[in-house]
């Protein structure tokens, strides 16, 4: 398993969607959220077995603006 930073930019009316969809990925801690305006960018760290593409899970939500994913090295622990 690698752990990676999720980041996700989208419309702050669809708050609860991505959420619950966040929630689905598995173990998953909230690093950052900004809000401007009506645009929310959340942050994520989560954990992705090697074959898993993540990034699909959002790619046809026409409220998801922007989705990235980020290599990442630390411990969920911390």
């Amino acid at each position: 398993n690698h752990q990676y930073l999720l980041i996700l930019k989208y419309d702050i009316n669809y708050d609860e969607a991505v959420l619950s969809k966040v929630k689905k990925l598995g173990k998953t801690k909230l690093k950052s959220k900004n809000i401007n305006r009506n645009i929310v960018e959340i942050s994520y760290e989560i954990e992705v077995k090697d074959n898993e593409d993540i990034l699909n899970n959002f790619k046809d939500d026409e409220y998801i603006l922007n989705a990235s994913m980020i290599s990442y090295q630390n411990d969920f622990g911390a």
